[in-house]
């Protein structure tokens, strides 16, 4: 009895040491952040993740000038949360002339695919126009799908 506890601890140290490569070589998910397949624009902890709307009237994270980029509060294999802007276009006179509004969002990624989060959660509060100042909560979902030229899109779940 003692003989087996006595090769047991002296195995221990092997066993550790084999299992260290299988457990840092575990991937940390990755968020998809731009429109090219196949995930050429994923990164972990992103500051922003790109146009969120099929006409560009919507992205999350910064603008051109750097503000409202996103904070990372979690970071999981399971799931991410982070708080930053969402940019919605006004459309006024149309989509190309309008101008961004951004406001406080809380963005949250999850459902981890072959290393890479497929699903998209954004909230902030506006008024009855969604880029306006308000009390209204809106809360878009997104799945991560392929666009029929193969590349990725986020695509809103109704």
């Amino acid at each position: 009895m003692r003989r087996r506890l006595l090769l047991l601890l002296a195995a221990l140290p092997l066993l550790l040491v084999l299992a260290l490569p299988a457990v840092a070589s575990a991937r940390v998910p990755r968020l998809f952040s731009g429109w090219k397949a196949p995930y050429t624009n994923s990164s972990v902890r992103p500051s922003g993740i790109g146009t969120i709307t099929g006409d560009g009237s919507a992205h999350i994270g910064s603008d051109a000038g750097g503000n409202g980029a996103i904070s990372w509060k979690h970071w999981s294999a399971r799931d991410a949360v982070g708080v930053g802007k969402i940019w919605l276009d006004d459309c006024i006179p149309d989509t190309a002339g309008g101008t961004f509004h951004g406001r406080h969002a809380h963005i949250r990624v999850f459902r981890v695919r072959h290393g890479h989060y497929t699903r998209l959660t954004v909230s902030w509060r506006a008024g009855h126009r969604i880029w306006d100042a308000g009390t209204i909560l809106y809360t878009w979902k997104y799945r991560l799908t392929h666009w029929y030229s193969g590349d990725l899109i986020w695509m809103r779940m109704t």
